[in-house]
């Protein structure tokens, strides 16, 4: 009875070893396969925030050459205030010239932005 328990254990032991043998060899291969998934996440999450870092700077070049637009289209009328007051103290035959100059350098100017802001915009220059 000893020796048909003996093997009964052994075979028992036996079959425990093989059944955690192949539990391993599963559980390496999950591993492995999520480890390979996690990797590949991981690229994927790099490749996106690449993508999301140049949209970024898209953006805040379009919003910088909009603020760049609206201050040389300020400082342009500024211009052109100042120098139509300037004239006005002319005598009327060099005044209207004067006007005439200051409001072109006027029109310049904005013009000048208006294709520096479609340029950044990526739109196409008139």
């Amino acid at each position: 009875m000893n020796k048909l328990l003996s093997v009964l254990i052994a075979s028992f032991f036996a079959a425990t070893m093989s059944l955690n043998v192949a539990a391993a060899d599963t559980t390496k291969s999950e591993v492995k396969t999520e480890k390979a998934a996690a990797v590949e996440m991981k690229k994927d999450a790099k490749a996106e925030s690449m993508e999301t870092k140049k949209a970024a700077a898209v953006t805040e070049t379009k919003t910088d050459a909009k603020a760049d637009y609206k201050n040389a289209k300020k400082a342009a009328t500024a211009d052109y205030k100042a120098a139509s007051a300037a004239c006005k103290t002319k005598p009327s035959t060099e005044k209207k010239a004067c006007l005439k100059d200051a409001k072109a350098a006027k029109v310049k100017a904005i013009g000048d932005a208006e294709a520096t802001l479609d340029k950044a915009q990526g739109k196409a220059v008139k």
